[in-house]
């Protein structure tokens, strides 16, 4: 966060601003024939060109954005001091009924920018008009002009190599996983106009990494409802919900719990039912029935969920950043979040390592990398980089059919992969605290072998298999292994982070919800509030009111 370096910045740019001593009319009549104007019609679509035939003449409004430093800027002349007021954006309106220009230097926004009002004040924020998503605050206005001047000799005007301009948007998502391309879709589809940065590619974090699997079951009913509205509402229609493909196979879910666990696994089931979920106990004779190449004797009895199944992940973060861009959104890829500014204990935007971004709201998706973002908002979340390898094992050719399944008496779980391969992974061995940026694929040094030898006891079939490959992804993890859907002190800052391996599964209804939070104050598709950031500090971490412990050990 960077309050006071706002305020002393703003201080600069007012005394800058306010030497200013220019007829601005007659510096846009100087500058005919050296500009390219673009218009703005008020549904927010850009077309270049000139309007009406002709390039402006006339000068009713100027804002200009004024940025420390000198490279990647350009210069305007002051004539009245002869100093330099570094400016990136000069934008004007032509033909308006009010010629007058008065300067109000108290309307000063993030990033050093003025905007120079015409005296009805029509104009209530600060924009960056080279963008294409003009927002609030310009109702009343005509037109609006972006202007790019390569040389203009009349003011000194000279723009150098690498020039970049701040841009605006009604929002902006940090991480282009599934959790960040949700909450994006969601904003979108509310009628916000949301950037998401992304420091590398879309899905290539943990969301990549994801096991897919779409199931129900939790000692949680908070998580149970998450992931019930996500499969009622999206995965189970989800062309006609969102667009394109999410992948999703039903194969039907199994919980295996030890016999210890028995009662647990009867209050969660109950639980689940009460919220309309598909799901009953059934005996592991019944397993058998349903699944014969698995082996029962280890557990008297499991829960059954016969809509669930799994789906692809980077598919439906594919899908849902596409309908977000038809809404409106965008999408910027390999653009590191660098600072998060802040100004009256709000949040006002961010710097990059491909300019500066501002926005009222900024929400933290960064995955493995959450914990890093919101210390640069002077915020700490108890998140540690938590480290999980995956198999896939060739599909023995007699192998008949297995449902999607967590089996916690012999700590794994698997799934069909389509129809060669098996995706399965132990629940132990997950390593913590390795850096988010690492990009190490090597497993576990007992991961193999530990995890065949646990499969053969459930499937003893796969002793005629062999490994197809080994993936290791990294995500943010809580104390609590649940995720954070909130709010925080600072204004505007919302953290959608520590997802501890629930994040793919519960994205949609997550999303929506968070998304409600924001802009509404209550989250109505699932309430969020047992997953609140200040749950940590309170001393009331999440516990499943028929707990089975922590998965992940």
């Amino acid at each position: 966060m960077r309050d006071e370096d706002a305020r002393s910045h703003r201080g600069s740019a007012v005394t800058t601003i306010g030497a200013v001593g220019v007829d601005f009319a007659t510096i846009a009549n100087r500058f005919e024939g050296s500009l390219r104007a673009a218009h703005q019609i008020m549904d927010g679509n850009w077309k270049e060109g000139t309007v009406d035939g002709a390039e402006p003449k006339s000068v009713d409004r100027l804002m200009v954005r004024i940025k420390r430093g000198t490279e990647g800027e350009a210069h305007v002349y002051n004539q009245s001091n002869a100093e330099f007021a570094q400016a990136i954006v000069v934008a004007l309106e032509w033909h308006v009924a009010d010629k007058q220009v008065v300067g109000d230097l108290g309307n000063v926004h993030a990033g050093n920018r003025i905007i120079i009002f015409s005296s009805d004040k029509r104009a209530e924020s600060c924009y960056n008009f080279g963008n294409q998503n003009l927002s609030h605050g310009l109702h009343g206005f005509s037109r609006i002009f972006s202007l790019v001047f390569s040389f203009v000799p009349f003011v000194s005007f000279a723009v150098k190599k690498g020039t970049s301009m701040t841009q605006t948007y009604n929002a902006i998502v940090i991480g282009a996983g599934v959790m960040g391309a949700s909450i994006a879709f969601h904003l979108a589809e509310r009628g916000l106009k949301p950037t998401i940065l992304e420091r590398k590619v879309t899905a290539s974090g943990a969301t990549g990494h994801s096991s897919g699997l779409v199931r129900m079951h939790y000692d949680l009913a908070a998580e149970s409802e998450l992931t019930f509205k996500s499969y009622q509402q999206y995965f189970n229609q989800w062309k006609e919900r969102v667009g394109g493909e999410c992948g999703f196979m039903n194969t039907g879910f199994i919980q295996i719990n030890t016999r210890e666990e028995e009662a647990q696994l009867r209050g969660n089931v109950a639980n689940q039912q009460r919220l309309g979920i598909n799901t009953s106990v059934i005996t592991a004779k019944e397993v058998k029935e349903l699944f014969p190449d698995l082996i029962t004797d280890h557990f008297d009895y499991a829960a059954y969920e016969p809509d669930s199944g799994y789906a692809d992940a980077t598919l439906t973060t594919n899908s849902f950043i596409e309908s977000a861009k038809r809404l409106g959104a965008t999408l910027i890829q390999n653009c590191e979040v660098t600072a998060i500014h802040a100004a009256g204990g709000k949040v006002i935007g961010v710097s990059t390592n491909q300019g500066d971004f501002d926005a009222p709201i900024i929400v933290n998706a960064a995955g493995a990398w959450a914990k890093h973002v919101a210390g640069l908002a002077d915020i700490q979340v108890p998140i540690e980089t938590w480290t999980h390898d995956v198999a896939f094992l060739h599909r023995p050719p007699s192998l008949g059919r297995i449902p999607a399944a967590i089996d916690l008496a012999l700590e794994c779980y698997f799934r069909p992969e389509g129809s060669a391969l098996i995706l399965a992974a132990g629940v132990d061995e997950s390593m913590r605290n390795d850096p988010p940026d690492e990009e190490d694929q090597t497993p576990t040094p007992t991961f193999v072998e530990k995890l065949i030898d646990i499969m053969v006891q459930r499937i003893p079939k796969i002793e005629q298999s062999g490994l197809h490959s080994i993936h290791v992804g990294r995500d943010g993890i809580t104390p609590d292994q649940r995720a954070i859907y909130s709010g925080t002190d600072l204004g505007g800052f919302y953290l959608a982070c520590g997802l501890s391996g629930t994040g793919f599964k519960t994205s949609p209804a997550a999303g929506a919800s968070l998304v409600e939070l924001i802009l509404d104050g209550t989250p109505k598709t699932v309430d969020i509030t047992p997953f609140r950031f200040s749950r940590f500090a309170e001393g009331k971490l999440i516990e499943g009111e028929f707990g089975y412990g922590n998965i992940w050990r």
